[in-house]
């Protein structure tokens, strides 16, 4: 079964011993997951995962996760993890700072979204003008990039609209509906999983580039790191672990991460050290 410790926050406390992934190894490989949905629906979606990957590697493997977007990064930093599944920016600010390997990464069309509301939308970003926008968090990714795009709109939060927190993208959404603000920032994959009645009362006003989940392997372990792309690589909705898989995920499949998909990620990667470090 997939393990699932009881506190997963409370693994950047614990020492670990990293250890080489060799075939027949009988200790577990530390595979960090991000936090995306809630940790049972998460851990139990990377089943038919974990068992394809304990099976190519020869090895037993065990999934963790994290209470939050930054808990999850800390314990990553922290090497309690041998290979993650993370936020692109946040797998190339590991790389950057501290040695972490981006192997490959989905291939689904998740793009960061301003969404307006349906019965008032605005027409142009001149009506944002001192009002709320709606963001659920400003360490992901798809908020990074839309708050991104909105300053090379010229327009800066604080200044001239005012950001109006919120737990969820789904509450992101909410606030549009009901008129709290009148732009919210979500995913196009979590638009899709708001309730019914909330989707409806809101649209899109802009869809941004997206930049998928990525995964990536700790720094005393890059020798593994062909072997362990050429695995994941492998894992397509041909398998039965992998129809599984991908049909409760949508995860779409899992390609090499490029130089150039890298590179794209570049322009979000000091914003992201910097929200960071305020999450401490």
């Amino acid at each position: 079964m997939v393990r699932l410790p009881r506190r997963v926050f409370m693994l950047a406390a614990c020492a670990f011993t990293q250890t080489v992934i060799a075939q027949g190894a009988t200790t577990p490989l530390r595979i960090g997951v991000f936090p995306t949905v809630g940790p049972v629906q998460l851990l139990a979606n990377y089943q038919p995962l974990r068992m394809y990957l304990a099976r190519e590697l020869g090895r037993p493997v065990n999934f963790y996760t994290a209470k939050d977007f930054p808990s999850f990064h800390r314990d990553t930093l922290a090497g309690n993890f041998d290979l993650v599944l993370t936020a692109a920016h946040l797998a190339r600010l590991a790389q950057r700072d501290a040695g972490w390997l981006p192997l490959a990464h989905y291939t689904e069309d998740n793009h960061s979204t301003l969404i307006t509301s349906k019965s008032q939308p605005i027409k142009a970003l001149k009506e944002l003008a001192g009002r709320n926008v709606a963001v659920a968090n400003r360490t992901a990714l798809v908020v990074i990039i839309a708050l991104h795009w909105l300053g090379e709109q010229g327009l800066r939060a604080g200044r001239d609209f005012t950001i109006l927190g919120v737990p969820t993208f789904s509450a992101a959404a909410h606030a549009v509906q009901s008129g709290e603000a009148v732009l919210g920032i979500v995913s196009t994959a979590t638009l899709k999983q708001v309730p019914p009645q909330v989707a409806a009362g809101v649209q899109v006003f802009q869809q941004l580039p997206s930049i998928p989940y990525t995964w990536a392997i700790a720094p005393g372990l890059h020798g593994d790191g062909p072997r362990v792309q050429e695995v994941l690589v492998r894992f397509s909705d041909k398998l039965p672990e992998g129809k599984t898989f991908y049909d409760a995920t949508n995860h779409g499949g899992i390609v090499a991460a490029s130089d150039e998909f890298l590179r794209s990620i570049d322009p979000y990667v000091d914003e992201t050290r910097r929200l960071v470090r305020q999450e401490r």
